[in-house]
């Protein structure tokens, strides 16, 4: 498939296997600059293993580059192990907080970042807002609860 170059370097590809144009995820990093490589639109499901360790009461900030070939406003939001996802927030540059939870603990807790355009059919999952258009994991150590918020283990 043939791939298209963007004013700013970044790449596309102008159609999928049955012919649509979806939006893409860019690049995803972490507050310490982890992430996804920042050339070129990420696969479908990129994973990042981090090698950080958190633990409860941790902020970790994630600043999302997108976009949509349409030109449709996209939805970012967060959604760690063990909890509900956070509220959308909108636009193709965004930052996203996650807060780390007593209940997302363990040596390999994932945090996904999702993507979809407000728009009725998406790249995977259902339509309107059970879909997606981009996800990226991130991976991290987060000590238990029981260490108080500023001790490492």
């Amino acid at each position: 498939m043939p791939v298209l170059h963007l004013k700013d370097n970044r790449t596309t590809t102008p159609r999928d296997p049955l012919g649509f144009r979806y939006p893409w995820v860019h690049r995803v990093l972490d507050d310490t600059g982890i992430g996804t490589p920042v050339t070129g639109r990420q696969a479908m499901g990129v994973t990042v293993d981090t090698g950080r360790l958190l633990i409860p009461g941790d902020r970790v900030v994630f600043h999302c580059e997108g976009s949509d070939p349409h030109g449709r406003e996209l939805r970012w939001w967060v959604h760690p192990y063990g909890v509900d996802p956070t509220p959308v927030v909108r636009g193709d540059r965004v930052d996203l907080t996650w807060i780390v939870e007593p209940v997302s603990n363990g040596p390999r807790v994932y945090v996904g970042i999702g993507m979809a355009a407000d728009s009725r059919h998406h790249r995977q999952g259902g339509l309107n807002d059970q879909g997606y258009d981009g996800w990226v994991v991130f991976y991290y150590r987060v000590a238990p609860a029981s260490c108080r918020i500023g001790e490492r283990p």
